[in-house]
């Protein structure tokens, strides 16, 4: 039986559900995928998964869209040290170059609080921003996706990001 993945974005999110749906139509002959409408869900359920792989992009100044804020008071309460998290956050480094994918860096802090794994980490070199909320060895804590900015290399990191993830969910 497979493992089973909880996808988390939200319908508001176009384009952050679009690239979720590709990335779970990558990930569908490894696991079983449920994908969640965040603005939908009461969030009950969500702690049973062992694997959960969200998507937000950034808004504003570095914030996470207000869907985001709405949802995560459901699960404060709960405790998420079993499971690992993979999250991927859309963004322009051309045009928000001082808050490039925050979204990342304030989901993974969020949910390292509440005792979750954060894997799918991706080296900063590969991008060209002026700021960004990521770790202190240089690298995200997910994938940064500039989905239909970058014309040439989105696709391919997807791709790679979802072999890394694999790895890295399966790992004891």
């Amino acid at each position: 039986m497979k493992n089973k993945i909880a996808l988390l974005t939200s319908s508001q999110g176009k384009n952050t559900q679009k690239v979720g749906m590709i990335l779970s139509e990558m990930l569908a002959d490894d696991f079983k995928i449920d994908q969640i409408d965040i603005d939908q869900s009461d969030g009950i359920g969500i702690k049973d998964y062992p694997f959960l792989i969200m998507g937000a992009s950034t808004w504003f100044d570095g914030e996470l869209p207000y869907y985001w804020d709405e949802f995560l008071p459901s699960i404060e309460d709960c405790d998420f040290s079993d499971t690992k998290v993979a999250i991927f956050g859309l963004g322009d480094s051309k045009r928000y170059p001082d808050n490039f994918c925050d979204a990342i860096g304030l989901l993974a802090k969020w949910f390292e609080k509440h005792g979750a794994t954060i894997i799918g980490s991706v080296h900063i070199d590969d991008y060209h921003f002026e700021t960004a909320f990521y770790t202190d060895d240089h690298r995200f804590k997910g994938l940064p996706v500039e989905y239909l900015v970058d014309n040439t290399e989105w696709e391919e990191r997807i791709a790679n990001w979802k072999q890394q993830i694999v790895e890295e969910f399966n790992e004891l």
